[in-house]
């Protein structure tokens, strides 16, 4: 779909070093029994007020998160969200380990329908890649892809350091 300028990834790398213990400040993603995103860690910068199994998949409602006071995080979103036409509503930035993956899953609810997915590769490696239905992509630092959450979909990250993408989803 488009790129993000080198010097805006850079940034956006720099910042998320600095905040790299908020990986453990809010788990519900991958702490949620069932869940499909068990090998990853998630900074909230927009989702709903109060997260839960019923506000993730429902609720229409989103609020700017503390992380999104962050300059770089902001102009990310932003700039995703207009290369997209539209405005943004949750984003995320979110890491999978090495040598693990996603599992198959289809995004659900009236959230999913309601909303357009984009993914902005920050940090990756050759054994990383993104598949949705029968087609594997493996992003490359900068750009960005648009998702179709609503088609089976799996991350893979079998190399040797983590995967990190900030998700932007935007209003349809």
């Amino acid at each position: 779909m488009g790129e993000a300028a080198p010097a805006v990834l850079e940034v956006l790398r720099e910042a998320l070093a600095r905040h790299e213990r908020d990986f453990d400040t809010e788990t519900w993603r991958q702490d949620t029994p069932g869940t499909a995103h068990s090998h990853t860690q998630t900074l909230y910068l927009r989702m709903p007020p109060t997260i839960t199994r019923e506000t993730v998949f429902e609720s229409l409602e989103v609020s700017d998160r503390r992380l999104m006071d962050v300059p770089a995080f902001c102009r990310a979103v932003g700039l995703v969200a207009k290369l997209a036409h539209g405005k943004p509503a949750r984003a995320m930035i979110v890491r999978l380990h090495p040598e693990r993956a996603v599992a198959q899953h289809i995004d659900q609810g009236g959230y999913a329908r309601a909303t357009h997915r984009y993914h902005l590769t920050i940090n990756t490696n050759p054994g990383a890649r993104l598949v949705v239905g029968d087609t594997a992509v493996a992003p490359l630092p900068g750009q960005i892809y648009f998702f179709d959450k609503s088609q089976p979909h799996t991350a893979e990250n079998w190399g040797r350091t983590p995967r990190d993408h900030l998700i932007v989803d935007v209003w349809k």
